[in-house]
């Protein structure tokens, strides 16, 4: 399944059974940082003890088997909501992958190493 502009939209309106339901499932950085973004509104807005939640941020709650990052330099700030969005992702396992060279400083690093749950 691709998940990716429009279809990043009508994922709101799909069930986590469906997305679950994919062997793989592609989408994009931007996708993820939308749904983070509308789940950290949806919670700050869910009254104590409410259970309920929008479907808009799925990706994110469903437990994947692997989570794969391409173009992993893309989350080296890990103050961006990009790189708090993959680091939320639930896997079992992870990998990223990068082509470009990361800078010196170790903070380049920090957000990878947090998706990948290494411990410095």
């Amino acid at each position: 399944m691709l998940q990716d502009g429009d279809e990043a939209k009508a994922s709101d309106k799909r069930s986590i059974k469906t997305l679950t339901a994919y062997d793989i499932v592609v989408t994009t950085y931007e996708t993820l940082e939308g749904q983070f973004k509308r789940m950290k509104i949806t919670a700050a807005s869910l009254k104590p003890g409410l259970k309920s939640f929008r479907l808009g941020f799925s990706l994110l709650v469903i437990f994947w088997r692997r989570g794969f990052l391409d173009e992993a330099h893309r989350i080296r700030s890990y103050k961006t909501h990009a790189s708090e969005a993959t680091c939320l992702l639930h896997a079992q396992k992870r990998l990223a992958m990068t082509g470009t060279l990361l800078h010196s400083d170790y903070h380049n690093l920090q957000s990878i190493m947090k998706f990948l749950r290494i411990k410095p």
